[in-house]
């Protein structure tokens, strides 16, 4: 259904695109007018209601000889206005026009950035001409501000600081910043920060971005600390005619207004007075009646405090120094700073000495304020651990405080936070970092990683560990705490397709386990083969690859284009694994081996159960490693087959079979592949030998 519609031009971009055209050649007369015909919505999204303003042309010249030359303009309402010529805004091609041309113009928007899906159709009464409009989406960056743009407020109190779009196409997305640094979870238009500190001072950024573009501002934020008093005046004591001080020291938002009072009325400079409206106050040549009360009062915009009142004494006589407070023990973190301060009273002036076990001190590098009556330590290391003291000396005499200890806190490091291990597993090492003498702990370890040295120690040191392998599909991760630090041990899955496939033994290459006597040649290798899939497999095959000449597979159930392997015909639970003993011949007993291994699932035989006469078992032994031992007569060139029992019923064959040599043979259950598990691990096992005609 078509609706008529009205369009205003304002704040936000369209784009119009009019084309003139006729039947294949220019106009030879004049067009009289263009009627604004009815305008379709094309996607169902409701009209624009506030109007389209045109300015019309009123020319009698062919169209190829149209100009810019506005001689009125109207505005379109129900689609029977009558133009001669339409101009959104502003044409981007030059006239004169020619009769096909597109031309491109602009419009504007007022309504909120969003953008036309309408179409309009201008018609002429001119049988041979027509003239279309199209609006299309332009979309537009963003543009922004912050209210209020800069904020002074007192220490504890609440910012609100608020972004203001005033254009922009959406969707829009935030992101706030202090002091260029991203804020998370601060992607809100609004920014609000509750009992705000000191620390919180400074610039914030909000960035604003869509499609196209994007638009950053910055706000300032001043925080306001009332002040607050660090050091407060001590105590004096002097003699007549001698000179008294009183010193404060105070932090928070400058500037600073000091004020000192004695028994509660203020001083002001003048006389023998000085300093009453700084942080010093000095009192010339005193008199008995300048004894007294003194404080001080600070203010600044954000507040006022005030010191404790501390007295005056006005002696006749000088005073030897006396210690009114001594300092106190301090216990710090290895890298902190640590003060030390006191008070002393005595004729002054006085003066001090700091000093470490007896020991003096000097200013320089961390150690500041030997001389004064606070000592201060930056960076603090193990060895400034001990005992200190501070010398107080006069004219008349010298005292010491009573020695004060600092401790130094035990701080501790790792060299990596975290480790990845894929599903093999394999071993690594950390370092833990701190002081000699501090004490650590390792914990969280868990059944697939095993720390192998050492699990507690004090001072510098390496823990090492071991990752098991990983026989499932899904990853995993573990959690140690290494002297209260966090280590994660990370391992990845297992392919989830294939079997995995680890030697056991030897751990070094050619260090292979003696079978028999080593006169013998035969030696044994053990390789794990697990099954990671979520399902049980009926059986495996395991190919020996990379056999040099002279070395066979003793134990081989049978070769593949060459290739010996040995086969498991056993189900494998998923998740499980199974130890395989691959048997080699080594013909001179000195060949180095060094294969390969391929695992693969297969089905498994069935039940093989071979017809013929049985044979003694002339010898049977458990030997010390776990193994069985049984020694039968066999007939040369005579298959002899191997079985076991658990309970002398149902009877499993081992292959292949063993062709007889005419003399005693030995034949050895090592477990896997020959028989389902280790003997030693069989709560009974049976065996007997057939001879196959």
């Amino acid at each position: 259904m078509k609706r008529t519609h009205s369009f205003s031009i304002g704040i936000g971009y369209w784009v119009c695109l009019l084309c003139i055209v006729g039947p294949g050649q220019a106009l030879a007369q004049p067009i009289p007018k263009l009627v604004l015909g009815s305008v379709t919505s094309s996607d169902g999204t409701p009209p624009l209601t506030n109007g389209l303003v045109f300015t019309a042309y009123i020319s009698t010249r062919p169209v190829d000889q149209l100009t810019q030359e506005s001689t009125g303009s109207g505005v379109a309402s129900d689609g029977t206005s009558t133009f001669y010529f339409v101009d959104c805004s502003r044409f981007t091609n030059a006239p004169p026009w020619q009769v096909g041309e597109q031309l491109v113009v602009e419009m504007t928007n007022s309504m909120n950035g969003e953008f036309a899906r309408e179409s309009i159709v201008l018609t002429t009464n001119h049988p041979q001409a027509s003239a279309n409009i199209r609006l299309q989406s332009v979309p537009v960056p963003p543009q922004v501000t912050i209210q209020p743009p800069n904020l002074t407020l007192s220490q504890g109190d609440t910012v609100v600081f608020q972004a203001v779009v005033t254009t922009g196409t959406s969707p829009l997305s935030y992101q706030w910043r202090f002091m260029g640094t991203n804020l998370p979870g601060m992607t809100d238009s609004t920014l609000t920060l509750t009992n705000v500190q000191s620390g919180q001072a400074g610039a914030y950024q909000i960035e604003v971005t869509n499609p196209v573009g994007k638009a950053t501002n910055t706000a300032t934020l001043t925080v306001l600390v009332p002040p607050a008093i660090l050091l407060p005046p001590a105590a004096q004591t002097a003699v007549v005619g001698a000179n008294a001080s009183f010193t404060v020291s105070v932090t928070g938002t400058p500037p600073m207004s000091y004020q000192w009072s004695k028994g509660g009325t203020p001083l002001a400079d003048g006389g023998r007075i000085s300093g009453a409206i700084t942080a010093d106050l000095t009192i010339a040549s005193v008199t008995t009646n300048d004894a007294g009360s003194y404080a001080v009062t600070i203010a600044n915009v954000a507040g006022a405090t005030s010191s404790p009142p501390v007295s005056l004494t006005v002696n006749l006589v000088p005073l030897p120094p006396t210690i009114v407070l001594s300092p106190s023990n301090v216990a710090v973190t290895q890298g902190m700073t640590a003060t030390f301060s006191m008070s002393a009273s005595g004729t002054a002036p006085l003066s001090y000495l700091w000093r470490k076990e007896s020991a003096p001190l000097t200013d320089g590098g961390r150690i500041s304020g030997v001389a004064t009556a606070a000592l201060t330590i930056t960076n603090v290391q193990y060895s400034d651990a001990g005992a200190y003291s501070v010398l107080v000396s006069n004219a008349v005499g010298t005292t010491s405080s009573a020695p004060a200890t600092l401790t130094v806190l035990c701080s501790y490091a790792l060299t990596t936070n975290a480790a990845q291990f894929g599903w093999a597993g394999g071993s690594g090492s950390v370092g833990v970092q701190t002081g000699g003498g501090c004490a650590w702990t390792v914990t969280g370890a868990t059944n697939w990683v095993a720390i192998t040295s050492p699990s507690s120690g004090s001072g510098t040191s390496t823990v090492a560990y071991v990752v098991q392998p990983n026989y499932t599909t899904n990853s995993r991760q573990a959690l140690l705490v290494l002297a209260a630090k966090q280590f994660t041990v990370t391992q990845g899955a297992a392919p989830a397709d294939q079997p995995i496939v680890q030697v056991i033994e030897p751990t070094t290459t050619n260090s292979f386990k003696t079978l028999f006597y080593r006169q013998v040649g035969l030696v044994e290798a053990i390789v794990r083969v697990a099954n990671p899939s979520g399902a049980a497999q009926p059986a495996l095959v395991l190919w020996i690859e990379g056999l040099p000449a002279g070395v066979k597979v003793w134990n081989a159930t049978g070769t593949s284009n060459g290739v010996p392997y040995v086969k498991y015909n056993h189900p494998l639970a998923a998740g499980a694994s199974v130890d395989l003993h691959i048997e080699y011949y080594i013909a001179d007993g000195r060949t180095v081996l060094n294969p390969t291994f391929r695992a693969q699932w297969t089905p498994a035989d069935p039940p093989f159960t071979p017809q013929g006469t049985s044979v003694v078992v002339d010898r049977k032994v458990m030997l010390t490693n776990g193994y069985f031992l049984i020694d039968f007569m066999s007939v040369s060139n005579r298959l002899h087959y191997i079985q076991y029992s658990p309970d002398l019923s149902a009877w499993t064959t081992v292959l292949p079979g063993v062709t007889g040599l005419g003399q005693r043979m030995q034949w050895l259950d090592n477990g896997p592949p020959k028989t389902i598990n280790p003997p030693a691990s069989a709560t009974n096992r049976f065996y007997r030998v057939i001879r196959v005609p």
